[in-house]
């Protein structure tokens, strides 16, 4: 992590290439976190989820997914946090999306998909969950594909558990959305 009080304009001017390999940045209370890109098995589940959002939130006109770790700001001021999401959906009420000069998302979306990777630290994971639900974010989905469940997190209930046999639903955000956890977690070996 590199020390300093950094701000958004800051880090949209930061490289995505350090010497040999990529790198991705996030700004947390003004500093800097350098993170390496996320593995196959991760990219292969925020594809899948991405794609289950895009038919049935984006194509039946409820919203618009965006994934890729797209920057969110969970907070302005001095000092500013902007972190990437591994995917989110605004909601056709939220749109057309707020957006900082360097094209981060101000507003927060309604659905937040954060997916772990081997090296993912619970508590950066955790306080980012917390930091979506204050900013606004209706649902975020905590994924874990080393033990194929998603924690859904929401305001003021309890943290629901789904596992390989249950359906991922969106209620309240994407009417109709109804996905078997096990599609989004097979065929990954």
């Amino acid at each position: 992590m590199t020390r300093g009080i950094f701000t958004i304009e800051d880090l949209a001017e930061l490289p995505d290439q350090l010497a040999a390999h990529p790198v991705m940045w996030e700004l947390w209370d003004g500093e800097l976190l350098a993170m390496s890109p996320p593995g196959d098995i991760h990219g292969s589940v925020e594809a899948r989820i991405s794609a289950v959002l895009m038919v049935h939130g984006d194509w039946e006109g409820h919203g618009r997914t965006t994934g890729g770790d797209v920057g969110v700001v969970i907070q302005l001021g001095i000092p500013q946090s902007c972190v990437g999401a591994d995917v989110a959906f605004l909601t056709s009420d939220q749109l057309p999306a707020q957006r900082s000069p360097e094209g981060y998302l101000l507003t927060i979306p309604a659905l937040i998909v954060e997916v772990r990777g081997k090296r993912a630290r619970r508590p950066k994971v955790e306080e980012k969950i917390e930091r979506y639900l204050a900013r606004g974010a209706r649902m975020v989905l905590d994924v874990d594909p080393a033990k194929a469940t998603i924690r859904v997190h929401r305001p003021g209930r309890e943290v629901e558990v789904l596992g390989i046999d249950d359906e991922l639903t969106a209620e309240g955000i994407i009417p109709g959305l109804r996905v078997p956890i096990r599609r989004l977690f097979e065929d990954l070996d």
